[in-house]
Formats: structure tokens, sequence, C-alpha cells
């Protein structure tokens, strides 16, 4: 737990989310391409999604059942194309309810980071096969932050990795 968190920032794009690409960054011309994948068999409440760089994985956490799940896109940042991959991971050791998680991978995607715990944590899991979370192995780590938030809603990094930025849900604040 150095000051080097050794990931990079990913950016999201709108079209991760069903959303057409747009010219330059206004998003007010962005349109709903009426694609969609239907999770419920995994989840009835998800609560987080992020997709790899590449738009071939796609990962949602559940509220009800405290776990990760992974997608497949064969047709990269399409929608309509992903599948359930049958990998999931449960989260329930470390995620109390009530909670709201919310899941950042680095960009290499050998580290997951999650946030959402009342016991004011963040955890982090290794991927022994980047991007395929049936690989995650190895101790648990986190990072306590009780001392600035015993809610961590969502967590991000700066592009170096040197940085972590903590949401605090309970009192609207940022962290560094």
């Amino acid at each position: 737990t150095g000051s080097n968190w050794d990931v990079e920032r990913v950016e999201h794009q709108f079209k991760n989310t069903g959303v057409t690409e747009f010219a330059g960054d206004n998003i007010s011309f962005a349109s709903y391409d009426n694609k969609f994948v239907n999770v419920y068999s995994q989840e009835s409440i998800p609560t987080s999604l992020f997709f790899s760089p590449d738009g071939r994985n796609m990962y949602m956490i559940g509220y009800n059942s405290k776990t990760l799940y992974q997608y497949t896109l064969p047709t990269p940042w399409d929608i309509n194309s992903a599948y359930y991959a049958s990998k999931s991971y449960d989260l329930s050791l470390f995620l109390v309810q009530p909670f709201s998680p919310n899941i950042y991978l680095s960009s290499d995607g050998t580290k997951i980071y999650i946030a959402g715990s009342y016991v004011g944590s963040i955890y982090q899991l290794n991927l022994n096969e980047a991007w395929d979370i049936s690989s995650i192995s190895g101790p648990t780590l986190y990072k306590d932050v009780s001392h600035e938030t015993a809610v961590p809603g969502s967590v991000s990094f700066s592009s170096d990795g040197t940085k972590m930025y903590v949401l605090d849900e309970i009192v609207a604040k940022i962290y560094q």
C-alpha cells in the first residue's frame, strides 16, 4: 500500500452504455441506440458497471447478491452482443448491506478495486489473467479510509496511479 496504486485512469465513453458516438465532446448531441442486455437473471438491482478499454468485457455488481459478474461482448462496445460469461465472484465477505458498491479496474485488467462498504475500506482484488474474474487469487488487499469516510461510495485513480480519489456517499465529499 505505497503511494503508487499501479493503476491508470480509464476514460469512459458514453457509447459504453448504449449511447451512440457523438460529435466532439458535446453530450447534447448523443442519442439512444435502442440496444440493451438484460442482466435480471444475474441481478435484479445492478449497482455498478465497468467496461474493459477494448469494449470486449463488461463487469457488473449486484446489490442483492453482493456478487461481481462478468459479461463478454463478441462485438466490442455493442451491448446487443453481450452475454453472461458464467464468471462471478462473491463479494459478501467484505460488502455489508446497505451498500451501493462501485467497481474500478486497472488499465491492464489485473486489479479490481471495490468501494461501497460501511466498514470504510477500498478493496483490491488481483487477477492472474487480465480481465478474467475467474482468475482472482491471493489475499484481498484493502486500504482503510475510515478516517476520511465511513461510506466510500466510489473510487477512481489519477492517470499515473499515484493518487486515489474516494467519494463519500453520506457527506457528499470527494477525498484525495
